[in-house]
């Protein structure tokens, strides 16, 4: 019985010992494959600040930066033959993800989080180099074009409430860029990240005088008309916002290109919005013409309210999505949301009389 045991136990010995064995694997230095070491850089944050109203979509990218670096072409060898890979991955990761699996991770701030993304995947990820394969018997590959590392570095809306703060460089991870044979990849890029992004959610109060409005739509002719779609003069019905937080903008798409030494400008944060959506009290006749009904207590027939974000019909309001108005940049305290009312023929035949009509109207931010 004692003989068995011990030989039991050898097999165990023997399999945990045995089961995974890697190849070993470094620069390789021939003709023009020169790179002998692993290359850092440091990222600056190419923003100091954005805004993420509460109307901002969960998920949806907030600020972007790209990565792009002067590449020289490398070669990796290992001594054993085997697949080579790219890899991109984390050299460490400050916090946690923001939920398991979602490789996005927490950035301090409630509801932000922040990832590197490369083509239509996250990190971490990788692919096979397809010119050297096992197949192939070989025991070096030459990436003959080189790595520009493109990548982009995200910041992501993560939940439905979000907290106003600052995310210094030491919560975001460090990304690191690899590649040779499976348990033996090489250090190729590693790319930390330097500043900080404060994030704020604003919002504004609606003026008292918006609050509730009455807009004098004079009086009309019906002689005024002259057929179906014809109006009369439009009137300001325009929204007033007042104590205004500063409005940074933010984007969805990279606003700089870092080429290993510095940040390339390629577009400015895009404006924030304020979304008004517009609910008439007595229906609609036409939504995407931006035309309501008159009110149930009017006696005026064949004509209706047409609503527009300017004095023309080219700015016409779809009654059913809204419109967004962008949001200055400059931390104004007032904003005005440009509306505009008119009377507009909506049948053949016009009958005179009162002609009033109701709306509400919300306001979210994004």
């Amino acid at each position: 019985m004692l003989f068995k045991r011990i030989l039991i136990l050898s097999t165990l010995v023997f399999s945990l010992f045995s089961a995974h064995v890697y190849a070993s694997c470094d620069f390789y230095v021939h003709d023009q494959y020169t790179v002998n070491a692993t290359k850092y850089y440091t990222l600056p944050l190419a923003a100091s600040a954005i805004s993420v109203p509460a109307g901002a979509a969960v998920g949806s990218v907030i600020f972007e930066q790209q990565i792009k670096l002067n590449s020289q072409v490398f070669s990796i060898k290992c001594d054993a033959v085997g697949d080579f890979y790219r890899r991109w991955e984390y050299a460490s990761l400050p916090l946690p993800e923001t939920s398991s699996g979602s490789q996005t991770y927490k950035t301090g701030i409630e509801g932000i989080g922040v990832r590197f993304h490369t083509g239509n995947f996250n990190f971490p990820s990788y692919l096979k180099a397809k010119k050297c394969l096992a197949a192939n018997n070989i025991q070096f590959c030459d990436y003959t074009e080189g790595w520009t590392a493109n990548s982009t570095l995200q910041f992501v809306k993560t939940g439905n409430v979000v907290s106003s703060g600052t995310i210094p460089a030491v919560n975001i991870p460090v990304a690191l860029y690899t590649a040779g044979q499976d348990g033996s990849m090489v250090n190729i890029y590693q790319i930390n990240v330097s500043g900080s992004l404060t994030v704020n959610v604003p919002t504004c109060d609606i003026s008292t005088a918006s609050q509730s409005m009455v807009v004098p739509m004079g009086k009309h002719h019906v002689a005024d008309f002259s057929g179906i779609g014809s109006g009369t003069e439009w009137k300001n019905a325009s929204i007033v916002l007042n104590n205004c937080s500063h409005f940074y903008g933010n984007s969805s798409t990279p606003i700089t290109t870092f080429d290993g030494t510095s940040n390339i400008p390629l577009a400015g944060l895009t404006s924030n919005a304020a979304v008004v959506s517009l609910t008439p009290l007595d229906g609609k006749i036409k939504s995407e013409d931006g035309v309501m009904a008159l009110s149930s207590s009017s006696s005026a027939t064949g004509i209706g309210i047409q609503l527009s974000s300017s004095e023309s019909e080219s700015g016409k309001i779809n009654l059913d999505t809204g419109y967004a108005q962008p949001l200055p940049k400059d931390g104004s305290p007032n904003v005005t949301i440009p509306l505009f009312a008119r009377y507009i023929q909506t049948e053949n035949a016009i009958g005179a009389g009162t002609a009033n009509g109701k709306l509400e109207y919300t306001i979210s931010y994004r």
